[in-house]
């Protein structure tokens, strides 16, 4: 039996919660982004709501890469029988709260295709996870992406290589200063300029297309390289399906605490305004 724990960020969402309520109740607020987007309203329900949604991503994210990825079998993805079946009891603990699964898979084709198929939904979670951060950020901080108002002009989301590129870009041409959360967003540069590419693609490819985006090389399933060959070569180890999943869960959550904190920091002086 494979225990694990689910990430509980409860503590850092009532920090961020407390700071929104205090500020609203001091009218301490404007409607600087909703003027913009009318989905960016200083709203505290509603930004509980969004934070609960994006927490639940990450466990949910979690149990994916614990259940598919961290174990996953090399050689029956290759065409090995040899180790069949696929077999993993787990339980997953988060606070009071115990789930178990268990996974038993007796085909090599079956086996892969539900590797491909959790895959897709890690992907697509993970992208609606950064999504969704950037909503976030994009309400209790001042704007980066500018639309004209109105919802026909106004895109359902923003991919947070897009809010990074349009971040980057106001910093260099001085219309913007280095603050809290350009800051969390350079000390996670290496990871995000090495992974956002990859994922925006295969996020896209997966709404659009039918391809698994996945191969093997005889000894190693791995991701393709075909939506960012600069970042990865052909055969970088990092492109595993197993080191590729891990990398884009811990870093990402990491980045998703950091960047509360950074929120936090942006706006906890006792003279500032939301958006800050």
């Amino acid at each position: 039996m494979v225990i694990k724990n689910l990430t509980d960020l409860s503590t850092e969402k009532n920090i961020l919660l407390n700071i929104v309520s205090r500020k609203i109740a001091a009218s301490k607020s404007t409607k600087l982004n909703e003027d913009f987007d009318s989905n960016l309203k200083i709203d505290i329900n509603n930004i509980g709501v969004l934070v609960d949604a994006i927490e639940t991503k990450i466990r949910k994210a979690e149990i994916l890469f614990y259940s598919y990825f961290e174990t996953v079998d090399n050689a029956i993805l290759c065409g090995n029988s040899a180790t069949l079946p696929f077999e993993l009891q787990i339980e997953f603990i988060y606070t009071t709260s115990l789930m178990r699964d268990e996974i038993y898979i007796d085909d090599k084709s079956l086996y892969r295709e539900t590797v491909d198929m959790q895959f897709q939904s890690f992907i697509l979670l993970v992208a609606s996870l950064f999504e969704n951060i950037v909503r976030l950020t994009e309400i209790l901080i001042k704007k980066v992406i500018v639309h004209q108002p109105g919802d026909r002009y106004r895109p359902m989301t923003t991919p947070l290589f897009n809010y990074k590129s349009y971040l980057d870009s106001l910093l260099k041409l001085g219309y913007r200063k280095s603050d809290y959360i350009s800051n969390c967003l350079v000390s996670h540069n290496i990871f995000l300029s090495k992974y956002l590419i990859t994922l925006n693609g295969l996020r896209n490819s997966f709404i659009h297309g039918y391809a698994s985006n996945l191969l093997n090389d005889g000894y190693n399933y791995r991701v393709t390289n075909r939506f960012d060959n600069v970042s990865f070569s052909a055969a970088d180890p990092a492109l595993n399906i197993d080191e590729f999943t891990k990398a884009v869960l811990f870093n990402g959550r990491q980045f998703y605490k950091d960047l509360i904190l950074a929120i936090v920091n942006q706006l906890k002086h006792h003279a500032k305004t939301i958006p800050g």
